[in-house]
């Protein structure tokens, strides 16, 4: 089995980079590894992998590795995932990292250790490598496209009053230049549209008012010529506009405000509100409570949070209804939900999961459990 390059583990544990590489063979292969920094920037600039895992005794040491990459010169700028493996304890360093965009996602895999948890986090770092390696390209093709159809009509234009009577270069010249450019947007079609809801029309409607174009005779006269570079414009540009749409959806994490995570606690009783909160003061969250299902509804909508606890059972409008309710608007459908409850039966948890919550926690639950819930959602909503 050959050597994959796109994925490099760094670490300073040859017992935690043996285990890492074990867990990733039967899905991924044999990785590009190292214990040695020296030798892990080496292999970065070389290869500039699409994914860095970064696993080591203590976060500061990954975070000091990782920025330490870019005092060295690169050959052009390397996009890539970075993925932090680190000790639970360590889960609050790992995460601000993340949020702060220095790395992308982590895992805490020590002590405790789910190995498909890392399996997935791989597998999501490539697949978001991958599309935002598409959308890159995709702009670049729109770029090139949009110079070509510039150059395009100033060409005509140049040409125009002499197309009737034109020689045969001019001819030649002519037809290739369309025959590159209708070569180019059928590249985009094939490669990239199928992919991409909403923009496969336009792209088809481009390629189309192009062959209609390139079938036209040049003796059709100038007037024509001059109706059918337009309609070959308009498509473009509404091309381009679908695109647009399609990477503004790609940059919004870059886009987004910096604040404090919003944390919103529903709970009808008073003490446990009360621990919850305690818990979450020295965390950097901006944390609100609220103990009525009917009031919270309203707060939500007034005021999203990023992350609901929500107790299962409360009088009136009791936690399943609010679920319910969050999960079948729209507007909060997005919202992950963590139920509280002091019902540990499958039939109470599995009807929390089924209704759409994200994570459940059996009453009264540890700080570093609740925690790390809320990060770990956090962190997933900061990365779609």
């Amino acid at each position: 089995m050959s050597l994959r390059k796109d994925i490099l583990i760094v670490s300073d544990s040859r017992y935690e980079m043996d285990n890492i590489q074990e867990l990733l063979l039967p899905e991924f292969g044999p990785v590009e590894k190292t214990i040695f920094e020296e030798e892990g920037v080496k292999l970065f600039k070389a290869n500039k992998p699409n994914l860095l895992i970064l696993a080591y005794e203590e976060v500061s040491q990954a975070e000091s590795f990782y920025l330490s990459l870019y005092d060295h010169e690169h050959d052009g700028e390397s996009t890539h995932k970075t993925l932090l493996l680190c000790r639970g304890q360590q889960s609050q360093q790992a995460y601000e990292l993340c949020f702060n965009g220095i790395m992308d996602d982590y895992v805490a895999d020590r002590p405790l250790f789910d190995p498909h948890r890392l399996l997935l986090s791989v597998r999501n770092a490539l697949d978001s490598h991958s599309t935002e390696q598409r959308a890159t390209w995709f702009m670049q093709q729109i770029e090139k496209s949009r110079n070509d159809l510039q150059s395009f009509d100033s060409f005509i234009h140049n040409h125009l009053s002499s197309l009737n009577n034109a020689n045969n270069e001019v001819q030649l010249q002519f037809e290739s230049y369309l025959e590159r450019l209708k070569r180019d947007l059928f590249q985009l079609e094939d490669r990239i549209a199928p992919s991409l809801d909403g923009i496969d029309e336009p792209t088809t409607r481009l390629s189309d008012t192009l062959q209609e174009f390139c079938e036209k005779s040049i003796d059709d006269g100038s007037e024509e010529v001059k109706a059918s570079v337009k309609n070959v414009g308009e498509q473009h540009n509404q091309l381009n506009e679908d695109i647009n749409k399609f990477l503004s959806v790609i940059g919004k994490k870059k886009e987004q405000k910096k604040r404090l995570p919003r944390i919103l606690i529903i709970d009808d009783d008073p003490m446990y509100k009360a621990i919850i909160e305690a818990m979450l003061e020295s965390e950097p969250y901006e944390v609100h409570s609220v103990d009525d299902g009917k009031f919270a509804l309203e707060r939500i909508v007034e005021s999203p949070p990023d992350v609901i606890l929500l107790d299962y059972m409360m009088p009136d409008v009791n936690g399943l209804m609010v679920l319910k309710k969050i999960k079948s608007d729209p507007y909060t459908s997005h919202i992950p939900v963590i139920m509280l409850t002091g019902d540990a039966s499958r039939t109470v948890v599995a009807s929390c999961i089924k209704n759409g919550a994200a994570e459940y926690i059996i009453k009264p639950g540890s700080k570093s459990q609740i925690i790390e819930k809320i990060n770990t959602l956090l962190l997933q909503n900061h990365n779609d």
